[in-house]
């Protein structure tokens, strides 16, 4: 097997768990008083699943990244002031590597996926109509 496969390998292995542990939880922590819709319990198996992968794939990544090639440098050339002939050279370094588009998706992702692991339902309300009018005092006008 080659490396990559076995790093997604891992990745799968780690996040598997993690998505099992929070379906447990989901489970175990229903209540009859405050009932979790099952899209709501399915949003928060796939975020672990996704956060899990997402972290443990940028964990993975840390060395490569590190030692990885960054963009090519710049070199800008300045003349200096006071005599206006001699030049100097100025480089400006390459974005790193580490900081790359793909490697903030990766956290955005997981903050994200966290983040949406504390939604939940309310409790349910006595009135069954739905109407958010009823709910309210009632108003009414006085007639002249």
């Amino acid at each position: 097997m080659t490396q990559r496969f076995k790093s997604w390998l891992l990745a799968f292995a780690l996040s598997a768990p993690c998505a099992g542990i929070v379906a447990c939880l989901n489970l175990v922590l229903n209540s009859p008083e405050y009932p979790q819709p099952s899209w709501l319990i399915y949003l928060h198996v796939a975020c672990a699943f996704v956060g899990a992968l997402a972290i443990t794939r940028f964990i993975q990544g840390i060395p490569a990244a590190l030692e990885g090639p960054s963009s090519r440098s710049t070199v800008a050339q300045g003349v200096v002031a006071h005599n206006r002939v001699a030049v100097v050279n100025i480089v400006v370094p390459g974005k790193s590597a580490f900081f790359s588009t793909v490697r903030c998706v990766m956290i955005l992702c997981f903050v994200l996926c966290l983040m949406a692991q504390f939604v939940q339902v309310g409790k349910r309300t006595d009135d069954t109509s739905g109407s958010p009018i009823s709910r309210g005092p009632q108003l009414r006008k006085l007639s002249i």
